[in-house]
């Protein structure tokens, strides 16, 4: 399973532009921390635009998701403090790729991601 990097999604911004809806984005004075959340916004918001215009399948973007806020979630903790509303954002997205992807869920690879941080 590939994720997607940070070099490809800030092609794709460039590329698509989108009108990313940030009206219930946490705000967040640091930029490293505001980049990483723009990008799981992004993949979240804009999964089938990725999908019509690059070669990204609907499985990668998913655990792509889940990696930019895994990354967000780990630097937030680490800057800010704990959130345990990023816990239960997290619990969330891991409900979306079950219903999702069924059965075939790649819990080792979501493990994997987990303890790369």
């Amino acid at each position: 399973m590939n994720i997607i990097t940070i070099e490809e999604i800030e092609n794709m911004l460039e590329r698509l532009h989108p009108k990313l809806d940030v009206s219930t984005l946490i705000q967040i004075e640091d930029k490293d921390l505001s980049k990483i959340l723009k990008h799981y916004w992004f993949l979240q918001q804009c999964e089938r635009d990725i999908q019509a215009h690059f070669s990204f399948t609907y499985k990668e973007i998913l655990y792509s998701q889940y990696y930019w806020f895994v990354q967000f979630k780990h630097h937030y903790f680490l800057k800010i403090g704990y959130d345990g509303g990023l816990d239960e954002q997290l619990g969330l997205l891991i409900e979306k790729i079950c219903n999702e992807v069924g059965e075939a869920v790649d819990w080792q690879f979501l493990e994997d991601i987990d303890n790369h941080l």
